[in-house]
C-alpha cells in the first residue's frame, strides 16, 4: 500500500494558524499580574528610600540644633561686675538669657547678650541676640528648662532663691552662690525625645579683659 505523502502545506497549517483568543487572554493575564507586583514592589522601595532619607535629614538636623544650643550653653560667661543687673544669667522653665562666648552666629559681636525661649503655645525653641531671631527646633510636646546646682539636682529657676543644703557641715555663711549652673537641660514630655543636656564649660567661663588687667599705666 503506498503511503500519501504530506504535502508543505499541510506541514506548516496548524503553525500558521496563531494563538487562540483563550491563550492570549491567559498570556495578558499573567503579564498583567506581573507588572502589577513590579510595581507594587518598585514603589514599596521608594517609599522605603523616601522614609530613610526623610529620617536621615531629621537625624541630621537634629544633631545640628543639639549641637549650636551646647555651643551656646558650653559658652556661658558671669556678667562683669558692674553689669550684673542688665547681664546675669538668668532663667525659669520657659526662657533664659545671659552671656556667652560661644554664639550662635558669627554675625554676632563678642559677648553677646542672648535669650532662648519656648513657645508655651507652639512649643517652638527660639534663640535671640540683638537683630537676630533664629528658630531652632518644634518639640512634639511641652517642654520645659532645667538648671543643674553644684549639689548635683536638677532645679526650675537660676539663680537659685535658697543655699543648697552644705550637708554635714555648716559652712552656708562662707558659701557663695556660683554665678552659672553646671548645665542646663530642655526636657520634652513626649516619651520619644530625648533630654537635651548642655554642660557649661567652666574652663572658658571667665574671660579676661584688657580693662581689668594691671598693665602698670
Amino acid at each position: 500500500m503506498v503511503q500519501k505523502r504530506k504535502q508543505p502545506d499541510d506541514l506548516f497549517k496548524h503553525s500558521e494558524s496563531g494563538f487562540s483568543l483563550i491563550e492570549v487572554l491567559v498570556t495578558l493575564a499573567i503579564l498583567s499580574v506581573s507588572s502589577a507586583l513590579i510595581f507594587q514592589s518598585l514603589w514599596s522601595q521608594m517609599a522605603l528610600v523616601e522614609r530613610v532619607e526623610t529620617a536621615t535629614a531629621a537625624a541630621v538636623q537634629d544633631r545640628i540644633i543639639r549641637s549650636g544650643f551646647g555651643q551656646v550653653i558650653g559658652g556661658l560667661t558671669p556678667a562683669w561686675p558692674e553689669e550684673e543687673q542688665s547681664n546675669v544669667f538668668v532663667g525659669d522653665g520657659s526662657s533664659m538669657s545671659g552671656l556667652t562666648a560661644t554664639p550662635l552666629t558669627a554675625d554676632e559681636l563678642d559677648l553677646p547678650q542672648f535669650e532662648m525661649s519656648i513657645d508655651p503655645q507652639t512649643q517652638a525653641l527660639e534663640y535671640r541676640s540683638g537683630d537676630i531671631t533664629i528658630q531652632l527646633v518644634q518639640f512634639n510636646g511641652p517642654a520645659q528648662f532645667h538648671y543643674l546646682g553644684q549639689d548635683d539636682i536638677w532645679v526650675n529657676e537660676w539663680p537659685l532663691d535658697d543655699i543648697p543644703d552644705p550637708g554635714p557641715f555648716d559652712d552656708s555663711a562662707d558659701y557663695v552662690m556660683p554665678p552659672l549652673p553646671k548645665a542646663v537641660r530642655i526636657q520634652v514630655d513626649d516619651q520619644l525625645t530625648l533630654d537635651w543636656i548642655a554642660f557649661v564649660d567652666w574652663q572658658s567661663s571667665y574671660i579676661v579683659r584688657r580693662q581689668d588687667l594691671d598693665l602698670g599705666e
